[in-house]
């Protein structure tokens, strides 16, 4: 079973200089409990590093913040002196996501930007994990159950605890 993690600082919009260790901003990320939650999985581009984690967030103006300012530090984008032509590259993709959602062309876009370190393979809600109707949601689900059982169906409420375990080691 797991247990929902409290943090301390929750990834939300804050005051980022506090922190010297990105790495650890972007542990949390991946510690939070997924229920109620909005995230995305992420991993290397590189195409030999298949390995993704699901990076969840208490609402979109940290998932945001998390994509524009953590996420290029985990892969030294900073260390390249290119920080600043990938938060202006990226800036108006956060744009459309704050007015828009998370919807597909918005993902694709952001890929676009990110392509060279990182990926966004999936991002929506817990919610849309154990009951949506996308393929993505549908296959997780499929995995989860294992292959003997081929049911796409919206997770079970006793489902739930396993499930958000399975997220935890999922392509991983």
């Amino acid at each position: 079973m797991v247990v929902p993690v409290q943090l301390s600082h929750p990834i939300t919009e804050f005051d980022l200089s506090a922190y010297e260790n990105f790495e650890d901003l972007a542990a949390m990320a991946i510690e939070q409990d997924p229920r109620g939650a909005i995230g995305y999985l992420t991993g290397s581009s590189f195409s030999l590093d298949t390995s993704r984690v699901f990076c969840w967030f208490q609402d979109l103006a940290g998932l945001t913040t998390q994509l524009r300012e953590i996420e290029p530090r985990v892969y030294d984008i900073e260390a390249s002196g290119a920080l600043n032509i990938y938060q202006a590259k990226l800036d108006p993709v956060l744009a459309t996501i704050r007015s828009d959602g998370l919807t597909e062309e918005a993902r694709v876009e952001l890929n676009n930007v990110v392509k060279d370190e990182f990926v966004i393979d999936w991002w929506g809600t817990f919610d849309d994990l154990a009951t949506g109707d996308s393929e993505f949601a549908k296959n997780a689900r499929i995995d989860f159950r294992g292959q003997d059982v081929d049911e796409d169906d919206p997770l079970k409420d006793e489902e739930l605890d396993p499930f958000v375990e399975f997220l935890t080691t999922y392509r991983v």
